[in-house]
């Protein structure tokens, strides 16, 4: 039986020969190695789970078993509208999706199609409202050496990019005497000088060394992630690093 990862990786071709970019929707998809980064980085979470905001191609990346924890929410449902999972995404109305998904994951992956402060604003109260009070709480504990995953960003690219924020920094002692994980996490994507204090300021998250590869977007973004992921940890072979100048 073949690896996850590389079932993954047949379904990341896939979404990339298949699916459209569209320029009304801001959608500028990862590269092949960037997306794989950031399936490793989750798998790096276990078995939670996760909303997609706008990153339909993180989403359909995952292996059908991978996905089936986890929903996305987008605002193109002529391509993405016949997924099970799906859930039309307006971020005009950051509370305009069913109520029985308010709480309900453990981790959310975020890349707006727009970098300004309004945009994001939206996006973090609607992964407030997503995002379990007690993260992980109905999940078995986690492997002792299973590390935590961060996530991924951008802010024009997917559906915006995609970033990375989550949970609580601190770990509550009865979930850490467990085992279990109590990480709630964002993928949020934004350019260093421009969004890096607000993303701070707004979700408590920090980059990460991975930086993501957009082909088809001009600009170079981050990602940002408020929990250490070893697969996130890593120079990302595809883009010029700011260190080597």
């Amino acid at each position: 039986m073949a690896s996850a990862e590389a079932r993954a990786a047949v379904h990341i071709s896939k979404f990339l020969a298949k699916t459209e970019e569209r320029a009304e929707f801001n959608q500028y998809y990862y590269s092949k190695d960037t997306l794989s980064a950031l399936l490793a980085s989750l798998r790096e979470l276990g078995a939670v789970r996760i909303a997609f905001l706008s990153t339909p191609s993180v989403y359909f990346s995952m292996t059908p078993e991978e996905r089936k924890l986890s929903y996305v929410f987008d605002l193109d449902d002529e391509q993405f509208g016949s997924d099970p999972r799906f859930v039309k995404y307006d971020f005009n109305q950051p509370l305009g999706f069913p109520s029985e998904l308010t709480g309900a994951f453990d981790a959310v992956v975020i890349d707006p199609p727009f970098i300004t402060r309004e945009v994001w604003e939206k996006y973090t109260e609607t992964a407030r409202a997503l995002l379990a009070k007690d993260p992980l709480a109905a999940l078995p504990a986690a492997a002792p050496e299973t590390a935590p995953a961060e996530e991924d960003s951008s802010t024009e690219a997917d559906g915006g990019a995609g970033a990375a924020a989550g949970a609580e920094p601190a770990e509550p002692a009865a979930a850490a005497a467990s085992g279990r994980r109590t990480t709630r996490g964002l993928v949020l994507s934004a350019p260093i000088a421009e969004n890096r204090a607000m993303m701070k300021e707004l979700r408590g998250v920090e980059p990460t060394r991975f930086r993501p590869c957009i082909p088809n977007l001009v600009y170079q973004y981050d990602l940002y992630a408020n929990y250490p992921s070893p697969a996130l940890a890593v120079k990302n072979a595809e883009v010029p690093d700011p260190d080597d100048d």
